[in-house]
């Protein structure tokens, strides 16, 4: 029987504080979509990398979100953070469709894109409220959208509604 190769962790890390998700698409061949919820994305990117011998990731500095998209590899990785705005779950859900577009090289139709986001963002934001409680979010000092009398604890969905929240602040202005 042979041995398993020694994974390559670096620095010995420890896995972090992550929660993953996992949809797969059988109908697009199989493609699989991974959505990654954590507060130190990029560890988190790190540590799956490693563990799945995948390429590094080159998250940037000061990123709140991102996507891993390999269309001829068959998958998408979605990483955020615990408070990611709705804005930024259909941002990144629309990287990992268009992936999935290409790796079957379907020209980007507009329905079958809007379907596909939709039931991404869906599936995201509702893993998102489901698993938010189970990390610690940071009060921010300043909130615009907080009511006066709200206490410092944190609201799980309050990520969600920012997004949804200012556009409708916007829209009554208008």
């Amino acid at each position: 029987m042979a041995k398993k190769p020694k994974k390559p962790w670096r620095n010995s890390w420890r896995k972090p504080k992550m929660e993953e998700l996992f949809l797969p698409f059988p109908v697009f061949s199989g493609y699989k979509i991974t959505v990654v919820i954590a507060h130190d994305i990029k560890s988190a990117a790190y540590y799956i990398a490693d563990r799945d011998y995948l390429k590094d990731p080159n998250p940037g500095e000061g990123c709140e979100a991102f996507t891993i998209s390999q269309p001829m590899g068959g998958y998408s990785i979605i990483y955020l953070k615990p408070d990611a705005g709705m804005g930024t779950i259909a941002h990144e859900s629309y990287h990992a469709v268009c992936a999935m577009m290409k790796m079957i090289g379907a020209a980007e139709e507009h329905e079958i894109v809007a379907y596909h986001l939709g039931f991404l963002v869906d599936a995201i934001t509702s893993f998102n409220m489901k698993v938010s409680g189970r990390f610690k979010c940071p009060i921010k000092k300043s909130s615009k959208l907080k009511p006066e009398n709200s206490s410092p604890q944190c609201d799980s969905t309050e990520g969600l509604l920012r997004s949804s929240s200012r556009v409708s602040q916007d829209s009554t202005t208008v």
